[in-house]
């Protein structure tokens, strides 16, 4: 589903998210507002692997999902940030994040098993 990257510049705002508190944290502001809008940041697993995805929000508290599409909740979040909604640029910034350690892990898996060495899971 995630097909964009963050922009460099609201990645820089948001430093040191290696620290697993530090990213639970931020998730949950942005999931927060999420939760107000229709969509949230959700862990799933992917193929093996921790994920962590934008979706709309299937099931509300309150009414009908207020997004189609998981795709439409994207282009939305994606608007917000490029309007300069903080909290909206970091929800891109948590998913690349992710999806950038994601394919370093796999591109590093991918090499070891080039050289015919064992992949630890």
């Amino acid at each position: 589903m995630y097909d964009c990257k963050a922009d460099a510049a609201w990645a820089a705002k948001y430093p040191n998210l290696d620290d697993p508190g530090r990213f639970e944290r931020l998730v949950n502001r942005v999931n927060a507002v999420g939760a107000r809008e229709g969509w949230a940041l959700f862990e799933c697993d992917g193929e093996g692997h921790p994920d962590l995805e934008l979706q709309r929000d299937d099931c509300p508290d309150v009414g009908v999902p207020y997004f189609e599409t998981d795709d439409a909740a994207l282009a939305h979040v994606l608007a917000q940030a490029r309007q300069g909604s903080s909290l909206h640029q970091a929800a891109i910034v948590l998913v690349d994040l992710v999806e950038q350690d994601l394919e370093a892990d796999q591109d590093t898996q991918r090499h070891l098993q080039e050289q015919g060495r064992a992949v630890i899971r």
